[in-house]
């Protein structure tokens, strides 16, 4: 319910400033992989559209939040919201090689979760990547993401997706001014940027 008044408040505003949007969805799909991998072969063969934003449906936001990530997304070529885990205490998905903000005060992330993430159509293009069939598609998809392990460690799609990017030179970026909430038995509102400014001085010799 909170994802879809969130989405309602985003579209109404994108329809009343003239920025064309669409909508690609799937269901039946129990592989979160399988699932994301379809919806970017959707969004590459089925619409024209320039940008691709994931989002989860257990992700809420303010029309603000979605502006930031609409006009990032005009500069780069991967930007995210960074939301909690939810779990108490405070937990957040998210690799970082150098906390170091840009001149935009955005964060480079080497991975973090897709569920507020806006993707490139140009990124996308330029990603080599396994290809495989289908029955539901004439045209093959292309693995984007994939559950795996690497290293000795278990890494699911999204931080799969964001090393496959860095492994192309894409650089991918968090910006903690996005103001997100996670829903599950209850609603979890920590933010990223409340812990922030104690990570860059930790990392600063602070």
């Amino acid at each position: 319910m909170e994802t879809c008044q969130s989405m309602l408040e985003s579209t109404n505003k994108m329809t009343q400033m003239g920025i064309p949007w669409s909508m690609v969805s799937l269901k039946s799909c129990a592989l979160v992989d399988s699932a994301r991998n379809q919806l970017m072969h959707k969004f590459l063969h089925e619409t024209n559209a320039d940008i691709l934003i994931f989002i989860d449906t257990d992700i809420s936001w303010k029309w603000e939040s979605m502006e930031r990530l609409l006009a990032w997304s005009t500069m780069y070529d991967c930007v995210s919201g960074i939301y909690c885990s939810r779990k108490d205490p405070a937990n957040f998905v998210i690799h970082v090689d150098k906390y170091e903000l840009n001149e935009y005060g955005l964060l480079p992330i080497s991975g973090a979760g897709l569920g507020f993430t806006a993707i490139s159509r140009l990124a996308l293009e330029q990603l080599d990547v396994p290809e495989y069939h289908t029955q539901e598609y004439t045209l093959p998809l292309k693995q984007f993401t994939a559950v795996g392990v690497v290293d000795g460690v278990y890494i699911g799609e999204d931080i799969h997706f964001f090393k496959v990017l860095k492994e192309h030179g894409i650089q991918s970026y968090a910006d903690p001014g996005i103001i997100l909430k996670h829903h599950g038995t209850k609603t979890y509102e920590y933010q990223f940027q409340d812990i922030l400014s104690k990570l860059l001085g930790e990392n600063n010799g602070f």
